[in-house]
């Protein structure tokens, strides 16, 4: 797997909402998403309070990476992780870009350091992301179903009545 690329000093929301302590955003390697291009999908990671996250997840759209993203990504899939030795949450989003969305350049992280963030840590989130992708996209996709699968139930029940 390619190594990340780390940009020091670079904040992405420029002024925009605040985040705690702070963004990086970078490509999905290309074997876990074989045939797709690499340049459709965008990791966003970083560390938060479970609070910030927990509001990040029920109002996506509003949230602040739609500042840090560019145009026409969507978001995919959320996911939160608490460190058993710091008790801090961290964060990390796979995005997919629209196909009418330009194509990303690059496999890099843009991240704001803070004195207890590093390149190993950034690096150790986004191969646990990469390694648990399939497993996301699978869970996710069972979910619609099965939502899919309970609206048809009701309206059948609902017709019957």
């Amino acid at each position: 797997m390619k190594r990340i690329e780390i940009i020091p000093g670079y904040n992405p929301l420029d002024g925009g909402e605040a985040i705690d302590d702070m963004w990086c955003s970078t490509m999905v390697h290309d074997y876990y998403l074989a045939p797709e291009p690499t340049d459709r999908f965008q990791i966003v990671a970083g560390r938060m309070s479970y609070k910030t996250f927990d509001a990040a997840r029920r109002h996506t759209r509003k949230f602040a990476f739609t500042l840090a993203r560019p145009p026409g990504v969507e978001p995919h899939t959320m996911a939160a992780f608490k460190s058993k030795d710091t008790g801090v949450w961290s964060f990390l989003v796979i995005s997919q870009l629209r196909d009418d969305a330009p194509p990303i350049p690059g496999a890099t992280v843009i991240y704001r350091p803070e004195a207890d963030v590093c390149a190993e840590w950034v690096q150790m989130r986004y191969t646990l992301m990469c390694d648990r992708f399939d497993a996301f996209c699978r869970l996710a996709k069972k979910e619609r179903m099965l939502k899919n699968l309970m609206r048809r139930k009701y309206q059948s029940k609902m017709q019957g009545a």
